[in-house]
């Protein structure tokens, strides 16, 4: 009985690192997509400023990345 106790002790154990493994990597793909909205937002807000200061569109295409389209939505 006792090595059966192990046995599915082990499995158990497996499982619990594999979950903590997931949610690791979970968290990390948070981070990410976190970092990556923050810095889209902070292009916009730059575009929008630019854009109330009447900068011609393909020169804020030029700095942000952004498509004339996008920035006409803005």
């Amino acid at each position: 009985m006792d090595r059966e106790k192990r046995f599915w002790n082990e499995i158990i154990q497996s499982e619990i690192g594999i979950y903590e493994d997931g949610r690791e990597d979970g968290k990390e793909e948070g981070r990410i997509e976190g970092r990556i909205d923050g810095e889209q937002k902070g292009i916009e807000k730059v575009a929008r400023n630019m854009k109330l200061q009447n900068v011609d569109y393909n020169v804020i295409a030029n700095f942000t990345g952004l498509s004339i389209d996008e920035i006409e939505k803005l």
